[in-house]
């Protein structure tokens, strides 16, 4: 699943639903059904806290509605700022590739501004990129190194314990 509990995300407008997946008998027809009801239970500027994820269905902190991830149009507020790197995709998070972040356009089908490599394309400087548009982003966890000073001691004994 693409949202984790805690996540901040935005549901996307019934009209943008609507034009996405068209509307049938009064409920907008994505993957679950977003419904009259679930609209209005949004608060005013669409943004929620996700409680707990269940299979496919992300549990929205104070709903009893269950929502799938295509009735949300991506995180509240970007999880970055300009210059990170991180994950963007349009349909499928496998396909992601590590871009730097420019820019989010709030309301935007395609709301994350990205700056790719390129072979083929260059600009003043000379060095090869292309801007992108896309659907999702989400950061790239940085792993961290630590630094231990261990006496040879510690160290022998850290040893013996891995090979356990």
């Amino acid at each position: 699943m693409k949202y984790k509990v805690g996540d901040k995300v935005k549901i996307k407008t019934w009209e943008a639903m609507e034009k996405e997946f068209g509307i049938y008998v009064g409920t907008i027809n994505c993957d679950y059904g977003f419904t009259s009801y679930m609209e209005k239970s949004l608060p005013d500027n669409r943004i929620v806290t996700i409680e707990d994820v269940i299979n496919n269905f992300y549990q929205i902190k104070g709903h009893h509605q269950y929502y799938t991830g295509d009735m949300i149009e991506g995180y509240a507020e970007p999880q970055f700022k300009r210059g990170d790197k991180v994950l963007a995709w349009d349909y499928f998070e496998e396909h992601a590739d590590e871009v730097i972040f420019l820019a989010y356009i709030q309301g935007a089908t395609h709301p994350y501004i990205v700056v790719c490599d390129w072979d083929n394309v260059s600009f003043l400087s000379g060095k090869k990129f292309y801007i992108e548009m896309c659907k999702h982003a989400k950061p790239i966890l940085q792993k961290k190194t630590v630094t231990l000073d261990l006496t040879d001691g510690q160290l022998e004994k850290i040893k013996e314990l891995i090979k356990e």
